[in-house]
């Protein structure tokens, strides 16, 4: 039986014997979202069991927020997620300068400059200041 592993970008290809195959799993079907950045926006606006972060950001006035991402190891569709992130910091009237995103790399190097925009797109890097965390510069014990 033929197999197209995903790695990467790609895929590699994985042929066993159909006697060792005792069966095959694979995930179930998902309705898709149609619109992803409108069903972002909603769950933002109305979420299951709190607040809207909205109504939220107005009533604490944070001085500083820190939105913690993760790095390029992990395929999160950044272009659809944060732009109605942003969007909603932006009508709670937190500034720019005020909002770092914070990258877990976990044990991951450290982004460049160019990973960021690859990830984030071009305007996080740009309009916000990003920071990366990095475990490997701790000491564990």
């Amino acid at each position: 039986m033929h197999f197209e592993l995903k790695y990467g970008d790609g895929s590699l290809p994985l042929d066993i014997e159909q006697s060792r195959i005792l069966s095959v799993v694979l995930p179930n079907k998902r309705k898709s979202l149609g619109d992803a950045r409108n069903a972002v926006a909603r769950a933002l606006a109305q979420p299951e069991g709190t607040a809207p972060l909205l109504e939220m950001l107005i009533d604490r006035k944070p001085k500083k927020l820190v939105i913690i991402v993760n790095d390029i190891t992990r395929p999160t569709p950044y272009s659809i997620l944060m732009p109605p992130l942003i969007e909603v910091i932006e009508k709670a009237g937190i500034p720019d300068e005020n909002v770092t995103i914070l990258i877990a790399t976990g044990i991951h190097d450290l982004h460049t400059h160019e990973q960021n925009l690859i990830v984030y797109g071009q305007t996080i890097p740009q309009c916000y200041r990003t920071k990366a965390s990095c475990l490997r510069d701790t000491t564990i014990g």
